[in-house]
């Protein structure tokens, strides 16, 4: 079978050739209507069509790699469009010019067959695209090496309880950095941890030497004694994403290997596309696909609410013009609702008349593509704009402290969950957690500390949770979990790993070492079935909790 970018390539493959195969009949049909135009009274129903006809033509051409053909259908588009906006007809030299655009354009299309190494749509994109997506990494591997000192290292143990797997190596002298063995791992890292500890900062060529050994994936973290700018400058030289210095913050240290090792791996943006014309439409659709993105396709604007809610996308890619509901009446009546009066519209036409484009603009779209459009242009706006809307919307519904979901947030999920549960007759856990003694905690180490701790629990919860798990900070040092699919017995042996978990992992401040402990209360539906039964269940199992010595879990009896 063969894999999901082929099937792109190969679908691509036959858009284009029917296209190509369709070609006569539209470069005719244009004939035609022109013929009948000449040989008519002007004010009939035909030079409209035409101008339709010309200017699909223009829009769709360079998509499906006949760039020739767009470029003399643009001509003829903006050798019509003044005459139907001045309803008046053609005089002598108009109609010479038509005839002669008319004439090129199949002039074009008979050289099509014997063009030579015509360019692939797939190889339209390939090589541009490479430049545009960003490469995930394809491992959690940590190549943790300490240059001369022997430690105990705390980061190691923490590193591996966070999920990360980390291959450690001491190194007794920096020039062992250039020992083959010391690069000889079975799997490549996605980050390598220098620390250098008291020795002074190594060679910028001995590092490099050293990371090309390594995958163009693989990011370096330096860490040393030494906080001056030298030091850091050549760490930077060196290609270092980040510096530490002794004594180094563990959740701090996590913060940015997360980053380094996730911050690229995410879900595919959710595009709709809705355009008339199924084989463009598709055709825009496979392009995006090679970007990474997940599409759906309509083609008919009357079906768009039965698949807004559903899809829910992240951006709507629009044509201006499609029989019974023009796009911008469509982005007018989506911005009606509450849910999408956010997400991006982009319109795509060959519409050029810019006063046209600012009055689509004005009724509801955010930018305005030009038909026709290279396929990596279509990408590369496509992602930038997506990116741009989920990052506002992730401040909006997340926490900004700990990127989990935020409490009102946190609650719509857990409707949407019961609501899920209901349907399926399955089982659903509902956690509340709190950290124990958090205020004596504050007030002994100081907030920032407490907020790295908040942000340690978060990140646990994420590292040990499935991904259909929803996790929201609750308020404070209050965290709320669903667990799908699972009673409430299962749902604690998973919170009770996850608790002692967190209780061994030795939290730091000001060089002073000690642990933090949580409780927790689950309910469990349909037992409690709704979502104020099981809030409130699950709140009075947590101060069951507490009042019988906190760092324990307790499930909510009926």
């Amino acid at each position: 079978m063969s894999n999901p970018s082929q099937q792109i390539e190969d679908e691509l493959a036959k858009l284009r050739d029917k296209y190509k195969a369709e070609l006569p009949a539209k470069i005719n049909q244009i004939g035609r209507l022109w013929a009948k135009i000449k040989s008519s009274a002007w004010g009939t129903d035909h030079p409209p069509e035409l101008h339709k006809c010309a200017h699909n033509l223009a829009g769709s051409g360079r998509t499906f790699g006949f760039a020739d053909i767009s470029t003399v259908a643009r001509d003829l588009d903006l050798a019509i469009k003044p005459l139907i906006d001045s309803h008046n007809a053609p005089n002598i030299d108009s109609i010479a010019n038509i005839d002669r655009i008319i004439k090129q354009l199949n002039q074009v299309y008979s050289k099509i067959d014997h063009t030579e190494n015509q360019q692939s749509l797939v190889e339209m994109v390939k090589k541009p695209l490479a430049a545009i997506t960003k490469s995930g990494r394809i491992s959690n591997l940590i190549l943790y090496l300490v240059v001369e000192h022997q430690s105990h290292n705390p980061n190691i143990k923490l590193l591996n309880e966070f999920g990360f797997q980390v291959d450690y190596r001491h190194i007794e002298d920096a020039s062992q950095l250039g020992n083959k063995d010391i690069g000889n791992i079975s799997q490549q890292p996605a980050v390598v941890v220098l620390d250098l500890a008291d020795s002074t900062i190594v060679e910028n060529e001995r590092i490099k030497n050293f990371m090309q050994r390594l995958s163009d994936n693989t990011a370096l973290i330096v860490i040393s004694n030494k906080g001056e700018f030298q030091p850091r400058l050549q760490a930077v030289r060196a290609g270092s994403k980040a510096y530490f210095t002794h004594p180094v913050e563990s959740s701090a240290l996590i913060d940015c290997i997360d980053k380094l090792t996730h911050a690229s791996v995410q879900e595919p943006y959710r595009i709709l596309i809705i355009d008339d014309s199924p084989s463009v439409a598709k055709a825009y659709s496979a392009y995006l696909q090679l970007g990474g993105m997940q599409t759906l396709i309509v083609t008919d604007p009357f079906d768009t609410f039965n698949h807004l809610h559903q899809f829910n996308p992240e951006l709507i890619l629009l044509d201006m013009y499609m029989p019974g509901c023009s796009g911008q009446e469509l982005a007018t009546v989506i911005r009606q609702q509450e849910l999408f009066t956010s997400v991006p519209i982009v319109f795509l036409s060959a519409e050029s008349d810019r006063n046209k484009q600012l009055d689509a603009l004005s009724l509801g779209g955010d930018d305005f593509l030009t038909k026709p459009i290279e396929p990596q242009h279509l990408i590369s706006a496509v992602t930038s704009r997506a990116e741009r809307y989920r990052g506002l919307r992730s401040h909006m519904i997340k926490d900004s402290l700990t990127g989990l979901l935020n409490h009102t947030k946190t609650e719509e999920h857990l409707e949407i969950e019961i609501a899920r549960a209901t349907r399926n007759s399955d089982p659903l856990a509902y956690a509340m957690i709190d950290i124990d003694k958090f205020k004596n905690i504050n007030d002994t180490y100081g907030h920032a500390t407490g907020d790295r701790i908040i942000k340690s629990l978060a990140r646990l919860l994420q590292q040990s949770l499935r991904k259909t798990d929803i996790i929201g900070r609750y308020g404070g040092e209050e965290f709320a979990v669903v667990l799908t699919v699972t009673d409430a017995q299962t749902a604690h042996m998973v919170i009770d790993k996850i608790r002692n978990t967190f209780a061994s992992i030795v939290q730091n401040s000001n060089q002073t070492d000690f642990k933090v402990t949580f409780s927790c209360g689950i309910a469990e539906f349909p037992h409690f079935n709704s979502s104020s039964s099981l809030n409130d269940a699950a709140d009075k199992a947590l101060y069951q909790a507490k009042e019988k010595g906190r760092n324990q879990t307790i499930i909510a009896s009926c």
